[in-house]
C-alpha cells in the first residue's frame, strides 16, 4: 500500500538540507549498541582460551 506521506529523501530535498556528521545531534553520535548473541559468546570463549594459553 502506498503512503501519501513524503519520504525522508523528499523531505530533505524540499527543505534544502542534508544530514551530515556536522549537523547530526551530538547525542546521536554518542549512542552505543550492545552487541549480543553467538558471535559475542564465541569471542569471549576465544579470549578466555587465549588467556589460558590453550
Amino acid at each position: 500500500m502506498l503512503s501519501n506521506k513524503p519520504n525522508l529523501f523528499e523531505l530533505s530535498k524540499a527543505s534544502g538540507s542534508t544530514l551530515t556528521m556536522e549537523n547530526l545531534n551530538p547525542l546521536v553520535k554518542l549512542v552505543q549498541y550492545a552487541v549480543r548473541g553467538e558471535i559475542v559468546t564465541r569471542a569471549a570463549k576465544i579470549e578466555k582460551d587465549l588467556k589460558d594459553n590453550k
